[in-house]
């Protein structure tokens, strides 16, 4: 597997904060889901992007078999999509942060689908 970081010059890396076990579930899931079912080398890029003084864009791409293709099976495991979906409806709550999360296939027409997750992340105080 392969990967790359991408930060964008503009953000403030000293005021530039993400909830913790935001990304991370995320990237996991591109991993085990995506990644460990292909058959060639994978790739997951995180690219953190600058929109304005108190707002950034988070997008976790892979190039994996997308959610559709995955062949693993839930055997009784928690849903993560359930978990984040509740921690962002947390974090939303607390007036400290506006957090926007989408979901997509990157490549739809490939066999290999790829995902795209994407955080807009808008820090309130």
């Amino acid at each position: 597997m392969n990967y790359q970081v991408k930060i964008d010059p503009a953000l403030d890396l000293q005021k530039t904060t993400i909830p913790s076990m935001l990304l991370q579930p995320i990237v996991e899931n591109a991993v085990n889901h995506g990644i460990f079912n292909k058959e060639k080398n994978g790739r997951i890029d995180l690219n953190f992007s600058k929109k304005d003084e108190k707002e950034f864009l988070v997008e976790i791409v892979d190039n994996g078999v997308g959610f559709t293709n995955s062949k693993k099976k839930m055997n009784g495991k928690v849903n993560s999509s359930e978990v984040l979906k509740n921690r962002l409806a947390v974090l939303n709550r607390s007036k400290q942060w506006e957090i926007q999360y989408s979901n997509a296939e990157v490549f739809p027409e490939k066999t290999d689908m790829g995902n795209i997750a994407t955080f807009k992340i808008k820090k309130i105080l």
